[in-house]
């Protein structure tokens, strides 16, 4: 399959392709995303739809978006979510008031956030043929960041919003790229990659399609398909650990990764790892 077809088969796959237990989406401290797979009618062919649980310090809290299914959520900073309805549409939750916004539309898959909140990278249009656009909150204008790299996923952008890195099948292999200061984008991961008939190239990761990716400090951290992958911000593999929804405990120093059952964060220090 084509890396453009498995996007799109990773995105609008039915309920039926996903584990029905939950998973943890996102951490920040002691507060946990928690989402579920909706069950639904055999034989309906329906996107992934997922029932969200907030809980903060092992008691559930009220999630402003009660009822509706989700395709995608994470947590900010500030006691506030991001999440994605079935129709596309990126929304704005404050966790403390309840207020619900709608940010843009036709956005698909995960959002990256710089480590304080403020700028959002995502991709929008038609699977597979995605581009990543980028949104300062502060001025809540989206802006393209990509044009004729799809299929791309998993963007994450820089704390200044200056740098974006993003994943991308432009290449014909799946590869991390960036963009810096709006200027073109540049390939840094599986460069002159060699594919032979019959034998399956060996690839550095990538991000899982649905998962979002975390940028600070010169590191790029993603879940990939074999755990969590720390890269630097010229593509150097830096190292990779066992668990899943990483996050920023302090930006570029200290990760948290979910392990466990129950789930439990557990805080990495990533400061040998500075590139």
């Amino acid at each position: 399959m084509r890396w453009g077809g498995l996007l799109a088969a990773l995105i609008a796959a039915p309920i039926g392709a996903f584990a029905s237990p939950p998973v943890v989406l996102d951490a920040d401290g002691d507060r946990l995303l928690i989402g579920r797979p909706d069950e639904v009618e055999a034989g309906r062919d329906v996107g992934l739809r997922l029932t969200i649980r907030l809980i903060e310090g092992g008691v559930e809290q009220p999630w402003p978006l009660e009822g509706q299914g989700i395709e995608q959520a994470r947590l900010l900073p500030g006691a506030r979510a991001l999440a994605i309805t079935p129709r596309h549409e990126l929304l704005e939750a404050d966790l403390a008031t309840g207020l619900v916004r709608v940010l843009d539309r036709d956005v698909v898959g995960a959002v990256g956030a710089s480590p304080d909140g403020r700028h959002l990278v995502y991709c929008r249009g038609d699977a597979p043929d995605l581009e990543v656009w980028q949104l300062d909150l502060a001025d809540g204008k989206p802006r393209p960041v990509t044009r004729g790299m799809a299929p791309t996923w998993s963007p994450a952008v820089s704390m200044d919003g200056g740098r974006v890195i993003f994943a991308s099948g432009r290449s014909g292999l799946a590869a991390l790229w960036v963009v810096e200061g709006g200027g073109p984008p540049r390939q840094l991961t599986n460069l002159g990659v060699v594919v032979e008939p019959g034998r399956p190239p060996a690839l550095t990761p990538t991000p899982a399609a649905l998962s979002p990716s975390l940028f600070a400090k010169g590191l790029v951290v993603f879940e990939g398909r074999d755990g969590v992958h720390v890269f630097d911000d010229r593509g150097q593999h830096v190292r990779s650990l066992p668990g899943t929804a990483p996050h920023w405990i302090v930006p570029g120093r200290t990760l948290g990764v979910v392990v466990g059952e129950p789930p439990r964060v557990m805080q990495v220090p990533l400061t040998e790892a500075k590139p």
